[in-house]
């Protein structure tokens, strides 16, 4: 059985567990963009309570 954990499969591609897609360095940086372009401005959800966020957990694990 072989050792879980990050494997190097080329040069420009990387595979994070045995189920995983591979991502290139393009993929990476788009994914990259993405979270600073688009997940900068949307509002953020900090619950005050512990129950505020087993219920937003809840809500998106049903949607």
């Amino acid at each position: 059985m072989e050792p879980r954990g990050p494997k190097k499969v080329t040069d420009e591609m990387t595979i994070i567990g045995p189920d995983a897609v591979p991502l290139t360095i393009s993929d990476r940086s788009n994914a990259a963009r993405f979270n600073r372009v688009v997940l900068g401005w949307t509002p953020r959800f900090k619950p005050h309570r512990r129950w505020q966020s087993l219920l937003l957990h809840a809500l998106l694990r049903g949607s």
